[in-house]
């Protein structure tokens, strides 16, 4: 580019924006003084030098404007992690031939880290808001989701909550067992009271029976010289909460229901009688039902539990709560680790709500909580979350059919093999129509021309 008079030189330093302007090689020629206080860069060490030795390339607008030719007038711009601007950019012409490229940035890093801050006070503010104004519905709060599957689940928690009722709450591993049973605690008349959990799965066997009802001093051999009150104790007035109950040894599932039928319970060691004064709650994420068939779990025991049953669904089955689950996580930990809150992009959000999520609330928070401290720039992509999306494997009785559905020539016929396999990839994938075309093989155009060739409808069922 031309040299420039030194008039207009003088006039694009006094201007409160920074001034870029590269050659056609992407030379800087041009560095004004607002540059060099918005980016620390004094211009004798810049002019003359490639702008890419001094930015990453993704990022400099003005070498896109001088490639595409493109002006582009206010648009947001993060040219470094911690500076946000309005960028114009243009290229230059003289006489008629293309010389370079000009770009004025506006610094507005200040308003956007108000409106951050803003936002996140707003988000704090809320939260509290919910606690003080806490209410039987209000100790559901935590419990994110606007699914039917999810909905059905704290209606029914809200109506035993106000109950004395032995709950039973049932789940895989993940779905947040511990989050309800403190939501039902919370909403009961108990919440003064203590919440105490114990992990029947986590304390081994030898032990579990002092943990639970305590002891007397000297009940045994390293005991602690003052005794311990055990958790049926501490949890008088409140709730106890058992995790894991199928994890529970069988012997001490006896002793349990004596507790749970006579309501009352002897510490190790001790002769007196201690009433039970705290409500039970209990988990698992076995079916006890065939732990009762294969003689692991007792069936008196289960119903002796079983009073309320409370089924709490998996993820894979509340897709739709996805995005709002992970615009709260992402809220939730950039907060606390003093980031700008990325946003999700599209195909991020995609590859979220396609993922099985085996691991369920539990997984999804790991991820959100890793891909908002790994991620560097504003915006989390597909790969920073860094999933396995595994394929079900294939339905090895319909092979024959999926080899159908694969080749190019149709049946005459409809053919009830390859109807039974459609049924069965649908059913693997839970209804998501491209992870079925990739566990038969076959295009998403491939599978939907099927399905309207055997159920022209629309109606798939069995």
């Amino acid at each position: 580019m031309a040299d420039l008079t030194p008039i207009f030189k003088a006039l694009l330093d006094i201007v409160p924006v920074a001034i870029t302007g590269v050659d056609i090689n992407g030379i800087v020629t041009y560095w004004n003084s607002g540059a060099t206080e918005l980016y620390g860069i004094p211009e004798p060490e810049i002019i003359g030098h490639p702008l890419r030795d001094f930015f990453q390339r993704q990022d400099l607008v003005v070498l896109n404007v001088l490639e595409s030719k493109q002006p582009v007038y206010r648009a947001y711009h993060r040219p470094r992690g911690d500076r946000h601007v309005l960028i114009n950019a243009q290229p230059v012409y003289q006489n008629g031939q293309l010389i370079g490229a000009l770009a004025s940035e506006q610094d507005i890093t200040q308003l956007v880290n108000l409106y951050n801050d803003l936002a996140t006070a707003n988000f704090n503010l809320e939260r509290l808001e919910k606690a003080v104004n806490s209410t039987s519905n209000g100790a559901f709060d935590r419990i994110h989701g606007k699914s039917t599957a999810i909905q059905t689940a704290i209606r029914m928690a809200q109506k035993v909550a106000l109950t004395d009722a032995t709950i039973l709450i049932t789940g895989e591993s993940g779905v947040g067992k511990e989050l309800f049973a403190r939501a039902i605690h919370n909403a009961s008349p108990r919440n003064q009271g203590p919440f105490v959990a114990i992990n029947c799965g986590a304390i081994p066997a030898a032990l579990f029976e002092s943990e639970l009802f305590g002891y007397e001093r000297g009940a045994f051999t390293g005991a602690e010289p003052k005794g311990s009150p055990g958790k049926m104790t501490l949890a008088k007035g409140g709730t106890l909460f058992l995790d894991e109950i199928g994890d529970l040894p069988l012997d001490l599932q006896v002793k349990l229901l004596r507790v749970l039928q006579e309501q009352s319970y002897y510490r190790l060691g001790g002769s007196a009688p201690l009433r039970l004064e705290a409500r039970i709650l209990a988990a698992t994420n076995r079916s006890l039902e065939n732990m009762i068939k294969e003689g692991t779990f007792r069936r008196d025991l289960y119903f002796r539990l079983n009073v309320i049953s409370l089924d709490i669904p998996p993820l894979r089955k509340r897709i739709e709560d996805i995005p709002d689950l992970t615009e709260y996580l992402v809220q939730q930990f950039a907060l606390q680790y003093g980031k700008l809150a990325p946003r999700l992009s599209p195909g991020t959000l995609s590859a979220l709500m396609d993922y099985d999520w085996p691991g369920n609330l539990r997984e999804l928070r790991n991820v959100m909580e890793r891909a908002v401290i790994l991620t560097e720039g504003d915006t989390i992509m597909p790969q920073d979350l860094r999933l396995t999306i595994p394929l079900p494997p294939l339905v090895g009785a319909n092979q024959q059919a999926f080899q159908h559905l694969t080749s190019s020539t149709k049946p005459a016929v409809p053919s009830a093999s390859e109807r039974e396999a459609l049924l069965k990839a649908l059913s693997a994938a839970n209804g998501n129509k491209s992870k079925a075309a990739k566990i038969l093989g076959v295009t998403r155009a491939t599978l939907y021309n099927r399905l309207q060739r055997y159920f022209p409808g629309g109606n798939v069922s069995n």
